[in-house]
């Protein structure tokens, strides 16, 4: 005998009944129905371990799938390709190992997705790439080692993301810099020691992230202002503008120009570097981050771009203007750091390639380290782009450190085939050094410094609130 959800007799007088095969606890063989006319399906608590979604096809303006509490193994979504009404798909506190959202790519209406309480390893969120409206997301509970968010970056109505309770040991926020309505983004209850917030500091509503005892926040020196720890240990943030990996999306609603009316604001609210760190936002936010940095006045970038330049013509006059820029500060003897030599290989700032490699190589042979009281003074070092790397993929985040402490270096460099020199002297090693102004300076060795980096490390699990450098209402 058919059973039929109490959560389903909501369905129009008269209407036929629709069935769905499934297979319950024990392997007994079962009949739901549902009313023809439902825009919703709820099959929770039925303790279903397979079920035949075939049948939904036969729906015309289905708007929720609830399968949580059941016992799935495996939740096959291919039915869903055609559902462009569905705006929830429930199937948290299952068994499910892996799932292929492929499905939903089409289903351009949805706005939550709960998957969380599974046993999920892996996920791809490449289908939900277009799914503007989408607000809350939840993958908790599961065995996600690894997560890519740029395919979430277009959804800009995001209000609730849950990632807690996983194996996530990194993560990446930058995607999320475009979703300005983000209120919660849950990420305790896994392995990551450290995350920078500095893309959820830009622009929209105040934002809450939960994270574990002992999680490093940081972001960008200047910015450290706008994080607080309340008695529950929460943060909150604004964004000043968007950064999606296509150079799209938050952007595009506001317009390039104003972009341009934000910036006198954020230099007034930020007085140390803004000028600097105005341009790596800037940058990263029109996808074009593989040039580097531009170690001069951020209007000799901004002035070479007409004032009435849509998006795509401004990242166009942006590259330009960054090729001859950073072009002229290499031959200069300028910084080599930041730049992605393996991203400029298909552009056409390739021919940048040669000489990016001819001074950086140089920047090592010439550079001397000066050594006093028995430390060695590393910040030459960082301001090279191989010292940078190699400091760094060593796990070193001091300004100087002991001789011995220097052995694993100078050893590191060698099967780089670099040689590093050092000297008691106070011997001017500039023949090597990159010339950077002041404010470069700072920011390269404020990214390098455990002491002066901004960071938070929580005395307990909670949540931090960041609060605005530019308020939404400003924007």
């Amino acid at each position: 005998m058919p059973i039929t959800p109490w959560s389903m007799l909501l369905g129009g007088i008269g209407m036929c009944e629709i069935e769905f095969s499934c297979t319950i606890a024990g392997g007994k063989k079962e009949t739901l129905t549902v009313e023809s006319s439902s825009r919703s399906i709820g099959f929770a608590y039925f303790s279903i371990e397979k079920i035949d979604l075939s049948p939904i096809e036969e729906f015309e303006n289905l708007e929720a799938v609830s399968l949580y509490s059941n016992q799935l193994t495996e939740l096959i979504l291919k039915p869903l390709k055609g559902c462009t009404s569905l705006k929830a798909l429930r199937a948290s506190m299952n068994y499910l190992q892996k799932i292929d959202l492929s499905p939903l790519s089409q289903c351009v209406n949805l706005q939550t997705l709960d998957l969380g309480a599974n046993r999920l390893q892996e996920v791809s969120l490449e289908p939900l790439k277009n799914l503007t409206a989408l607000r809350r997301f939840r993958f908790d509970n599961n065995k996600i080692s690894s997560i890519d968010l740029r395919h979430i970056s277009a959804s800009q109505n995001l209000r609730f993301i849950d990632l807690s309770t996983n194996r996530l040991n990194t993560i990446d926020l930058w995607p999320l810099a475009a979703c300005t309505q983000l209120d919660k983004l849950h990420l305790y209850g896994n392995n990551i020691t450290q995350v920078d917030v500095t893309p959820l500091l830009l622009l929209g509503d105040p934002a809450r992230i939960y994270v574990d005892e002992g999680t490093e926040i940081t972001t960008y020196p200047g910015f450290e202002g706008y994080i607080e720890t309340d008695d529950e240990n929460s943060v909150s943030r604004h964004r000043w503008m968007a950064s999606t990996s296509s150079g799209q999306g938050q952007i595009d609603n506001f317009g390039w120009n104003r972009i341009l009316e934000l910036i006198p604001e954020i230099r007034s609210r930020i007085a140390d570097n803004g000028d600097l760190l105005i341009q790596l936002l800037l940058l990263k936010a029109l996808n074009v981050q593989e040039l580097g940095l531009y170690d001069g006045p951020l209007d000799n970038i901004l002035d070479y771009i007409p004032k009435d330049a849509d998006l795509r013509t401004a990242r166009e006059k942006v590259y330009d203007r960054m090729v001859t820029l950073v072009e002229n500060q290499l031959i200069q003897n300028g910084l080599t750091l930041f730049i992605d030599v393996d991203s400029l290989t298909t552009t056409r700032a390739s021919k940048l390639i040669p000489l990016v490699l001819e001074k950086r190589r140089r920047e090592i042979e010439k550079i001397v380290l000066p050594v006093k009281d028995n430390r060695v003074d590393l910040k030459p070092l960082w301001l090279t782009s191989y010292g940078f790397a190699i400091l760094r993929g060593l796990g070193v985040f001091d300004l100087d450190i002991s001789r011995s402490g220097f052995d694993k270096i100078r050893k590191a460099f060698k099967e780089a085939g670099l040689k590093i020199r050092t000297t008691q002297k106070n011997k001017n090693s500039k023949g090597g050094l990159p010339l950077v102004s002041e404010s470069m300076r700072s920011h390269i060795l404020g990214l390098a410094d455990s002491n002066r980096s901004q960071r938070i490390v929580l005395s307990r699990a909670g949540a931090i609130d960041l609060h605005p450098i530019v308020p939404v209402s400003a924007a």
